[in-house]
């Protein structure tokens, strides 16, 4: 990101405000869809996001790259989002947390379609530590920032993310039909 918009912005220029916000809008958009699991919501979480950088951009400080703090933004957005939906659905309903169809999974032949839903089932942290570092490509100190917490506790999740989605996909590849899901996520859900 340029230095200069980055100056004129903070000094509360919205053309170079815009700017950011365009250039930050697809990969904040990639982490709320890989962190919400659906369209719909990462559009809101992200819309949101951004929203909040707009508004709070003249007291961005520095001590991060740009796209580092908005990263921070669009993950907590998510989280907030993600606890306020569980609560929602606790609260008027006993339906599961990670809905999958088995006709809409069984119609679909990609494999990044079933690496997707196999992320889904992760726990939120394990979630977007692997979406930061795998989608994203951030280096594990950025997100330890990002998520507020240490390093060695971004490379647990990592390591625990990837446990879990080698046994979800073993499941899958071994023919299991779509049970394989809530086995599996009930087992995530201990972690």
């Amino acid at each position: 990101m340029d230095e200069q918009i980055v100056r004129l912005a903070r000094k509360g220029d919205k053309a170079a405000l815009r700017q950011i916000l365009r250039a930050l809008e697809t990969p904040l958009y990639q982490t709320a869809y890989y962190l919400t699991g659906n369209e719909q919501d990462a559009m809101d979480a992200t819309q949101e996001a951004l929203w909040k950088i707009y508004r709070s951009f003249t007291s961005f400080r520095g001590d991060a790259s740009v796209r580092t703090w908005a990263q921070k933004i669009v993950t907590h957005t998510c989280w907030d989002f993600l606890r306020k939906k569980r609560k929602e659905r606790e609260w008027t309903s006993s339906l599961p947390e990670h809905e999958i169809s088995t006709n809409s999974y069984e119609e679909q032949a990609s494999i990044s379609f079933d690496i997707r839903q196999a992320i889904q089932l992760l726990p939120p942290q394990q979630r977007t530590a692997l979406t930061l570092k795998y989608i994203h490509d951030y280096e594990l100190h950025y997100i330890a920032e990002i998520m507020e917490m240490p390093i060695n506790t971004v490379k647990s999740h990592l390591y625990r993310a990837r446990q879990q989605l080698q046994k979800i996909l073993a499941n899958y590849r071994e023919g299991r039909d779509a049970t394989w899901i809530e086995e599996t996520k009930t087992g995530s859900d201990e972690n």
